[in-house]
């Protein structure tokens, strides 16, 4: 995605670029509180299972449900937002998609079941067609709003597609999900949540911070160097 930073900010120039990122952070941190702890937690819960499709079943669709349930409140938070003056909002409600893809994120499922090969290259896949389409339907600063969208949008779907394709490789049967299991999930994942809300406010607070008391050529220079740098952290992490 390193890639992608500078061929946006060329074609919307350095301000909108800022305000772009501005909403990616924004859906980032909501996508956290969506996804609930459960690519962490799940990893575990699925390599503990993996060898029984009931289970596992169990185990991944507790996740999804947890998930959708997060995601309609959110959504429900984010559409009260029209009836107030916020500034940039059609900035965030073009970032709904990438709330979305946190949603149907299958990586732990594949990370759990260390069957990580297909999901690589299915998120490969999605990358370059992000670039492209930006390229091609990103034609200048008008069409920013977009961007997060197509972004959002592309990893959805490719996503759902994974997620297809683990529930049949797998043979996991529906599992309508238990109140229990819910419960217990949404008890043991708390402190996951918090822990991760904390560092992905460190890494956004200051766009944040720019947006509300700075100007856009601050934030967008700010941000540009920002994605640079946690690419890079994420590169050396990585290997």
């Amino acid at each position: 995605m390193i890639l992608l930073y500078p061929v946006i900010t060329r074609i919307v120039g350095l301000e909108t670029f800022g305000l772009i990122m501005l909403a990616n952070a924004f859906a980032g941190l909501l996508g956290i509180l969506v996804n609930f702890g459960t690519s962490q937690s799940g990893i575990r819960d699925v390599a503990f299972h993996k060898a029984d499709p009931k289970n596992l079943s169990r185990v991944f669709f507790n996740t999804l449900l947890i998930r959708l349930l997060i995601f309609t409140a959110v959504i429900g938070l984010i559409s009260l937002g029209g009836f107030f003056t916020i500034a940039h909002y059609p900035y965030y409600l073009f970032a709904i998609p990438l709330i979305l893809s946190e949603v149907v994120n299958p990586l732990f499922l594949y990370l759990g079941t260390e069957k990580l090969a297909e999901y690589n290259m299915a998120n490969l896949v999605a990358k370059v067609l992000i670039i492209l389409s930006v390229i091609l339907f990103i034609k200048g600063a008008a069409d920013a709003l977009y961007v997060n969208f197509i972004i959002g949008g592309i990893n959805s779907l490719i996503y759902i597609y994974l997620i297809i394709r683990g529930i049949n490789h797998y043979k996991l049967p529906f599992t309508l999900p238990v109140k229990a299991d819910m419960i217990g999930l949404s008890k043991s994942n708390l402190f996951l949540v918090g822990n991760n809300v904390s560092v992905q406010l460190q890494q956004s607070l200051m766009l944040f911070a720019l947006a509300r008391w700075g100007n856009p050529m601050w934030l967008g220079a700010y941000s540009l160097c920002d994605k640079v740098t946690w690419s890079t952290r994420l590169m050396i992490m990585s290997i």
